[in-house]
């Protein structure tokens, strides 16, 4: 499903399982001013294929620094779906995250902007944010 009623998917913000594809380098390429690898994923299983709907990906990933700034995505039929283009890395502790995103689908014309600000990682959490009782909270 998509998240928030936006052009990404669950599966587009969250971590991709990475055994769940196959990757093969394409080529290299010069995009946005960077020189970058162009790696394609393919589902290992039909059942990768059907949870994201996606026959393909390509990445297009800094030489320099590995930060992948560009996706594009194919539906089932193997037609261009959607492209993410990161417009934002922010360095904390060191660690290059994409803070702020912009996914366009290419097949209804809608563009979505996924921002993060003030993002922390490594920060202590209690085990009570977990508890049935407070996911179920009233917000």
């Amino acid at each position: 499903g998509n998240f928030m009623s936006s052009d990404f998917t669950y599966y587009d913000i969250g971590t991709p399982e990475l055994e769940d594809w196959t990757y093969r380098l394409l080529g290299e390429e010069t995009r946005n001013r960077r020189l970058s690898f162009m790696i394609e994923a393919l589902p290992k299983s039909q059942q990768v294929l059907d949870e994201t709907g996606y026959s393909k990906i390509i990445r297009w990933v800094d030489q320099t620094d590995l930060s992948m700034f560009h996706s594009e995505y194919y539906d089932k039929s193997g037609e261009l779906k959607k492209k993410l283009d990161v417009e934002k890395f922010t360095l904390i502790n060191g660690v290059p995250f994409a803070t702020d995103m912009v996914m366009q689908d290419v097949i209804i014309e809608h563009t979505s902007r996924m921002t993060f600000e003030d993002l922390e990682i490594d920060i202590p959490i209690s085990d009570d944010f977990f508890t049935p009782r407070y996911l179920q909270r009233e917000q």
